[in-house]
């Protein structure tokens, strides 16, 4: 039986996790064993997997290379699967790897421009280690393209998968569950809720929003707003109006049921799950032009500026005004956004990709004597177009 080895810095419920499941069970029910390699973790995730067989190997910071060399000993995979918050995690897992000539594949699920301003990466040995990759996959057009010019991945390299979501975004809003949660926020039915999912950081955003809230009361277009952001974080929030900020909560399915708009005023994002799940809800959004989000919303929803290079807040306060005017515009940018989501991030199309990659890399490398250098065949992805390694 084929094992395979899903090494990652990722451990709290958040993206790279949560696509790592899908991909752990996906490869379980596909006949590989699965084993996992990551910091130590206590959520609902890992209980599941552990439900199934999966076991998993607890990493700490400091690993070292013989401790890291022990654990790919121990554990002895037929292909690792690097799955990285950014260009620079699991350096020595991979860079053991690549001596030990353990093959292994890399997904890098966000490649932030702000990390290519650091000294602490070398370019040349990032792309040594990209270079011995049996492929590298990341989930997004622009993390690529990041990839290629700022951290040394070959220009020939790169596939993108996008991140899927599993069926109950797919659901029909819960009724029952919208009212619930309206009314313990306070929120009457006929107002609007603004939804935003995220940190609560100047990185995330949250200054343009409040920056809007101000526009929008300055012009007394306030009274059916309300706006709810879940996340944490240190942004002092108290003065203002009409926002209240939620802790983070495992049902994220119930709380954009009971949503209306979906605001995602960013400077940075790779691929959010939050974006695809909001789309999946039939949300109609509105997000800041960065990272990988005009790839994922495309023309299914409004598209704001880069807040780094100008300012936002007068445009966004506009844009949900003209959003709160005409239920008819949030009915047909939320369709628009489902249908969307529908044909390309759902959780089993994401699986049926990794499944078909992973079994052109086996295959390839089962056969290496029989192929000829530098030439690979292609494997086609589930709506998209046919990529070559």
């Amino acid at each position: 039986m084929t094992h395979i080895l899903i090494y990652t810095d990722a451990n709290r419920y958040f993206g790279t996790e949560q696509n790592n499941h899908i991909l752990g069970e996906a490869f379980h029910e596909a006949g590989f064993k699965v084993s996992f390699a990551q910091p130590a973790a206590s959520h609902h995730l890992i209980q599941l997997r552990q439900a199934l067989g999966i076991k998993h190997i607890w990493l700490n910071e400091d690993d070292s290379e013989p401790r890291v060399s022990e654990i790919l000993a121990q554990v002895a995979p037929d292909l690792i699967v690097f799955s990285d918050h950014g260009p620079v995690s699991n350096l020595v897992a991979k860079q053991i790897a690549l001596k030990k000539k353990v093959p292994y594949l890399i997904v890098s699920h966000s490649a932030d421009p702000k990390l290519a301003r650091d000294d602490g990466f070398d370019a040349n040995e990032l792309q040594k280690i990209y270079l011995g990759a049996e492929t590298v996959i990341s989930t997004s057009q622009a993390n690529i393209d990041l990839l290629n010019g700022k951290f040394g991945l070959p220009l020939d390299r790169g596939v993108v998968v996008y991140p899927g979501r599993p069926a109950e975004f797919f659901t029909e809003p819960d009724l029952e569950v919208r009212k619930a949660i309206r009314q313990s926020l306070d929120i009457p039915e006929n107002h609007l809720m603004c939804l935003t999912v995220a940190s609560l950081h100047p990185r995330k955003g949250v200054q343009y929003l409040h920056d809007a809230i101000n526009h929008l009361q300055g012009a007394k277009k306030l009274d059916r707003l309300h706006f709810v952001w879940v996340g944490e974080g240190d942004y002092e929030t108290g003065q203002i109006s009409r926002f209240q900020s939620v802790l983070p909560q495992t049902d994220m399915a119930g709380l954009m049921d009971a949503s209306d708009l979906f605001v995602y005023p960013v400077e940075y994002a790779g691929s959010p799950l939050v974006l695809l799940e909001a789309m999946a809800k039939r949300l109609p959004i509105i997000a800041t032009a960065v990272g990988g989000v005009p790839e994922i919303v495309d023309e299914t929803g409004f598209l704001l500026p880069d807040p780094i290079w100008r300012p936002i807040g007068p445009v966004l306060a506009n844009t949900i005004h003209w959003m709160d005017q005409s239920e008819q515009l949030r009915t047909e940018v939320g369709e628009a956004g489902n249908k969307r989501a529908v044909q390309y991030f759902k959780a089993e199309t994401m699986a049926n990709n990794y499944l078909s990659l992973i079994t052109m890399v086996l295959k390839r490398l089962a056969n290496k004597k029989a192929a000829q250098p530098g030439i690979y065949p292609t494997v086609q992805l589930q709506d998209s177009t046919e990529l070559n390694r």
